[in-house]
C-alpha cells in the first residue's frame, strides 16, 4: 500500500546549515497494516509521516501510495488522492466553531452526496466511534477522548485507504489512550484501512502495531514485525524503548541498587532470559534443577501478550557448581530461549554481555 523509497528530506537552519531530517529511508508498509514508527523527538518520525501524503516533500526519493507515485502528480491528482489519507493529530485540530456534527461534515463539503446522504454517513461515523448522542455539542464541551474520536470520525469522512496518526495518543491520559487506540483497532479490522502510528511510546506500539520501524537521527535503524522486535531487539535503542515500556527498567534499578544482591552481582551470575510462544509456559526453571542442580533464584519475571503471542522476560541469578553455564546456556537455547550474561558492575548503565 506504502511504498518510500530511498526519502531524504533536509532543511536549513537559521545559520544556513544543511539539517537532514530523514536520511535515505525505505519502508514498505502491506494494505490492511498498523505500522508503528517509534523514535524520540527530533528523530524524523513526524517529518517522515508528512511524506505519505507529501505534505512535507522530499528532495528525494519516490512516494508510492497503492501503485501511484505522487510525486508525479500535479497539484489536481495530489489533492484528490489526499483525500483518501485520512490524518489524526496530537492536538485534535476540531473546529471551535463547529459542533461534532460540523467538524465531521466540513471533510465532505466537496463530496458528491446528497444531503441525505452525507447525514447518513455522519450518523454511521459518530456511531461507530461512539459519540452519536454528542452531535450538537461543541469541542470545548468534550473531554480530550471525546474530542479525538471526533477526529477520527472526520478522518474517516472520506473513505480514507489510509489514515496517518501523529502522535494521536500523546494528549491523552492512560485510560483515554486505551480507548483511543482499541477504537482505532476497531477501524482497522472493520474497515480493513492501513494505518501509520506515529509515537515517542513504544507502550502504543506494543498494543495494536502489526510492525514497527525504529528512528534515530533520521534513519530507519530497525524494523521488524512487532513479535519479533519485542523478543529479540537488534539495536540498543530499541531495547532501550522495549524496556520503558515494560517494568524492566525499573527491575534493573532495584536490582542493582539492592545492597543484599551486591556481592552475588559482583560474580557476573545475573541473566535476561527471553521466550516467546509456547516456551513461556514450559517449567524450565525446574527443568534446569533437574538436569543439571541449577539454582535460579528470579529477581523479576513478566508475561506479555503482543499480537496473541505470549512473550516472555526473565532476570535471575543462576548457578551451578557442577555444570558450566555454557551448557546451561545451550540447553535453553535448544527450547529457543535466549539467555544473555549481564555485566553488573555496570550498575548505572547496565548492559547485555
Amino acid at each position: 500500500m506504502i511504498k518510500l523509497e530511498n526519502i531524504n528530506v533536509n532543511y536549513h537552519d537559521k545559520q544556513g546549515h544543511i539539517l537532514q531530517a530523514v536520511n535515505n529511508v525505505n519502508l514498505h508498509i502491506q494494505k490492511g497494516e498498523i505500522f508503528g514508527i517509534v523514535g524520540y523527538s527530533g528523530a524524523g518520525k513526524s517529518t517522515l509521516v508528512r511524506v505519505i501524503n507529501l505534505l512535507q516533500k522530499p528532495q528525494s526519493g519516490k512516494v508510492i501510495v497503492n501503485h501511484q507515485d505522487l510525486m508525479n502528480l500535479n497539484e489536481k491528482q495530489l489533492r484528490a488522492t489526499r483525500k483518501k489519507i485520512g490524518m489524526i493529530f496530537q492536538h485534535f485540530n476540531l473546529m471551535n466553531s463547529r459542533t461534532v456534527h460540523g467538524n465531521v461534515l466540513y471533510p465532505l463539503r466537496d463530496a458528491k452526496l446528497t444531503k441525505q446522504e452525507k447525514e447518513q454517513k455522519i450518523q454511521q461515523l459518530l456511531e461507530l466511534v461512539g459519540l452519536a448522542d454528542k452531535r450538537d455539542m461543541y469541542p470545548s464541551q468534550l473531554s480530550g477522548g471525546q474530542k479525538q474520536r471526533v477526529a477520527i470520525a472526520r478522518a474517516l469522512a472520506n473513505d480514507p485507504e489510509i489514515v496517518l496518526c501523529d502522535e494521536a495518543t500523546s494528549a491523552l491520559d492512560p485510560k483515554n489512550t486505551q480507548a483511543i487506540l482499541k477504537l482505532l483497532k476497531e477501524v482497522n479490522q472493520k474497515l480493513g484501512i492501513t494505518m501509520v502510528l506515529i509515537t515517542h511510546e513504544m507502550d502504543v506500539v506494543k498494543e495494536i502495531c502489526h510492525k514497527v520501524a525504529v528512528m534515530e537521527k533520521g534513519r530507519v535503524i530497525e524494523v521488524g514485525k512487532i513479535v519479533d522486535i519485542f523478543s529479540h531487539p537488534k539495536q540498543s535503542l530499541t531495547q532501550d524503548f522495549i524496556y520503558t515500556a515494560s517494568n524492566i527498567e525499573l527491575a534493573y534499578q532495584n536490582i542493582f541498587d539492592h545492597p543484599l544482591l551486591a556481592n552475588k552481582l559482583q560474580n557476573d551470575c545475573l541473566f535476561e532470559l527471553h521466550y516467546i510462544g509456547h516456551n513461556s509456559f514450559n517449567p524450565f526453571i525446574s527443568e534446569l534443577y533437574r538436569r543439571y542442580q541449577t539454582e535460579v533464584t528470579i529477581l523479576y519475571s513478566d508475561i506479555e501478550i503482543i499480537q496473541n503471542q505470549p512473550v516472555g522476560n526473565l532476570i535471575a541469578l543462576i548457578t551451578s557448581e557442577s555444570t558450566p553455564i555454557e551448557k546451561i546456556e545451550n540447553y535453553l537455547r535448544q527450547q529457543n530461549i535466549s539467555m544473555s550474561r549481564l555485566n553488573a558492575l555496570q550498575h548505572e548503565n547496565y548492559y547485555l554481555i
